[in-house]
C-alpha cells in the first residue's frame, strides 16, 4: 500500500569551533546533555555515556607538522532519548566538535541551537535544521484534523494528503466567501493552526474505498454535530447529499413550467440544429461568435473540469512564481498537475492575472 508524506522528525546538526576546549570535559558534557534533554521536554532512556580516546603521538606529530586537521583523540558521547538520540564528537586539540540532536517527536530546534551555543561557548559554526520525511507516494487517504483546545474534529479525504493540511491553512486566511471555506477554516483562523493536529487515518488503493471510509469516520466520530466537529457534509462519494426538500426543488425547476426550455418558441434554424443533432446529421456551420463562446467556456471559469475560482487561479500563479512545485500546488487545490500546468502557462484562465 502506498505511503503518504509524514514527518520523520527534526534533526539539528552542528559543526563548530569553541572558544575554550575545557567545555569538552566529561562532567561538563554530561550536565549539558541533562539540560538539553530537560529543555526540549525529552526523556532519557540510556546514558549519557562517554568514551575518551587518547591522543596518538604519531598522529599528533603529523598534524602539527602539516597544520591539517587529524583525528588526534578526543571524546564521544551518546544519549539515547525517547524516539531517538543526542550525540557529540569532540576534538580538544582542534577546539572543534560535531553534534547532532534527532527525535521523530516534536521539539523546538531553535531552542536546541541556542542552548548548544551558550553551553559550548561556540566561536564559529555551521548548523543545519533538517525536517526529515518518510517515503512519499500519493494515494487516496482519509485524514483527521483535531482542535486541541476544544476537541472538535474534521474528517476529510484527499488523493494528495501530504499537501492537504497546507491547503486548509491557506484557505483559513481567505475571505469566508471563498469557495471551499467552511467551519474548519473559521476555527483555524480563530485559534491558529498550531492549535490543531493533522493525522492520516487510512490509506486505500481506490477512490471509492477512501470515500466510503470517509463517510464511516464522519458518522462514527459524529463530526457533523457542531458540538463535536466541523464537517458540513456527510462525506462519501461526491461528499454532498441533498435533503428531500432540495431534491423536490431541483425536480420542479427542471420539469414542466419550471424548466427554462418549457414553452420556448424555437426558430426554424434552431429546430433544424436540434433535429440534425438528434438524427446524427452534421450540424449547420457555427457562427464566429458561437465559436468564441465555446472557446471561452473551455479556457476558463466555465470549464467544469477546473472547479476553481478566479481567486484560486491567481493564488496558483503566485505560488508557482515563488517556486512551489506544480505537484505541491495540485495537492493544495485538490486538482491535477495537468490543470495546474495549463493555468501557469496561460492555456486556461488566460484572462485572470
Amino acid at each position: 500500500m502506498s505511503r503518504i508524506i509524514e514527518s520523520a522528525g527534526v534533526h539539528v546538526i552542528v559543526d563548530a569551533f569553541v572558544e575554550d576546549p575545557v567545555v569538552f570535559a566529561q562532567d561538563h558534557l554530561r550536565q549539558f546533555f541533562y539540560k538539553l534533554v530537560a529543555a526540549l521536554d525529552m526523556k532519557i532512556l540510556v546514558g549519557p555515556d562517554f568514551v575518551e580516546v587518547e591522543v596518538d603521538p604519531e598522529v599528533l606529530r603529523k598534524s602539527q607538522e602539516t597544520g591539517e586537521f587529524a583525528d588526534a583523540g578526543g571524546t564521544t558521547g551518546v544519549c539515547v532519548i525517547s524516539k531517538s538520540h543526542i550525540a557529540i564528537h569532540c576534538w580538544p586539540l582542534e577546539s572543534f566538535f560535531s553534534m547532532d540532536v534527532f527525535s521523530c517527536g516534536d521539539f523546538n530546534p531553535e531552542m536546541a541551537l541556542d542552548l548548544i551555543r551558550s553551553e559550548m561557548g561556540i566561536e564559529r559554526e555551521n548548523s543545519h535544521i533538517i525536517n526529515r520525511k518518510k517515503p512519499i507516494l500519493k494515494a487516496p487517504a482519509v485524514y483527521l484534523i483535531t482542535n486541541t483546545v476544544n476537541g472538535k474534529k474534521y474528517v476529510g479525504k484527499s488523493t494528495n494528503v501530504s499537501s492537504r493540511w497546507g491547503y486548509h491553512v491557506w484557505l483559513s486566511g481567505r475571505p469566508p466567501t471563498t469557495a471551499g471555506y467552511g467551519h474548519l477554516h473559521a476555527a483555524l483562523g480563530k485559534y491558529g493552526s498550531n492549535k490543531f493536529t493533522f493525522q492520516v487515518l487510512e490509506v486505500h488503493g481506490s477512490e471509492e474505498k477512501a470515500y466510503e471510509r470517509e463517510a464511516h469516520w464522519v458518522s462514527t466520530l459524529g463530526t457533523m454535530d457542531p458540538s463535536k466537529g466541523y464537517n458540513k457534509q456527510s462525506g462519501g462519494l461526491g461528499g454532498f447529499q441533498w435533503s428531500d426538500e432540495k431534491k423536490a426543488q431541483f425536480s420542479k425547476k427542471n420539469t414542466g413550467s419550471g424548466n427554462p426550455m418549457f414553452g420556448r418558441n424555437h426558430s426554424e434554424e434552431a429546430k433544424a440544429r436540434m433535429s440534425a443533432a438528434n438524427m446524427g446529421q452534421e450540424h449547420p456551420p457555427r457562427s464566429e461568435s458561437h465559436k468564441r463562446a465555446i472557446s471561452e467556456a473551455r479556457r476558463g471559469e466555465k470549464n467544469n473540469m477546473t472547479k476553481l475560482t478566479s481567486e484560486q487561479v491567481s493564488e496558483i500563479r503566485r505560488l508557482a512564481k515563488e517556486g512551489l512545485t506544480r505537484t505541491a500546488i495540485a495537492g493544495m487545490f485538490d486538482t491535477s498537475v495537468a490543470t495546474i500546468s495549463r493555468i501557469v502557462t496561460g492555456k486556461i484562465w488566460a484572462h485572470v492575472a
